[in-house]
């Protein structure tokens, strides 16, 4: 009656599905999207993953901001009756999936953090080599599509894209190309203006310092200077 997931390389702590059986049984089985938070594995640690209260009066933003994933779901099987993975959207199928089906049914957060996220270097979210690249052009993709026309708010919007911006930033900076490392800082600031997480703009700063031409060619020359004798 409601799927639950589990990717290969996570796992559930013990009170993981019965955590979710209580809050169903609790709202008389309601065909609805339940999900709960999780933990980071990482380093033989393990640590609490930040998910903030869910608010239905705002889903879109919520989902666009706080995607939960479908590992940390626990889905009414008549849900996938009227939506299922677009096999054209091959990163960020959870965000898209979510963004659809909350337009007809019910999200359900839980307080629970029973479910463990594997952190590690083949994970595609530390280790894949165009893992920006994919979701910027899979961002557009959803963005696009006709059902979520309207719906979706621009802030969030907008705060996605600044994100790919500035990791286009990092990226093209360190493949010393300065022209592109310029331009990305600009769409990624303009797109949104106080960081899309509130914490990059001073890296964008240094890139931007780093890459003007001539000053920034000697700021590097002092700083490789002052490392080298200090």
């Amino acid at each position: 009656k409601y799927l639950c997931f589990l990717d290969s390389d996570d796992w559930y702590k013990e009170n993981h599905l019965l955590n979710f059986y209580r809050e169903i049984e609790k709202r008389l089985e309601p065909i609805a999207i339940f999900f709960s938070g999780a933990l980071n594995y990482s380093s033989k640690k393990i640590s609490e993953r930040p998910q903030a209260i869910y608010n239905d009066q705002t889903k879109y933003g919520y989902i666009l901001i706080n995607t939960f994933g479908l590992p940390f779901s626990c889905v009414h099987s008549e849900v996938f009756k009227d939506f299922q993975l677009d096999p054209e959207i091959m990163v960020c199928e959870d965000l898209d999936f979510f963004l659809r089906a909350c337009t007809k049914y019910k999200i359900i957060q839980i307080k629970s953090q029973e479910y463990v996220y594997n952190l590690h270097d083949e994970t595609f979210t530390l280790g894949h080599p165009n893992k920006i690249e994919l979701e910027y052009s899979n961002y557009k993709k959803i963005f696009k599509k006709d059902l979520l026309k309207g719906k979706l708010p621009i802030k969030q919007r907008f705060q996605l894209l600044s994100k790919c911006h500035y990791f286009f930033a990092i990226k093209a900076h360190n493949n010393q190309q300065s022209l592109i490392t310029i331009r990305h800082i600009f769409t990624s600031l303009s797109l949104s203006p106080r960081g899309y997480n509130r914490k990059t703009n001073k890296t964008l700063l240094i890139l931007f310092i780093y890459n003007l031409p001539l000053i920034g060619f000697l700021i590097r020359k002092l700083v490789e200077q002052m490392k080298r004798f200090g």
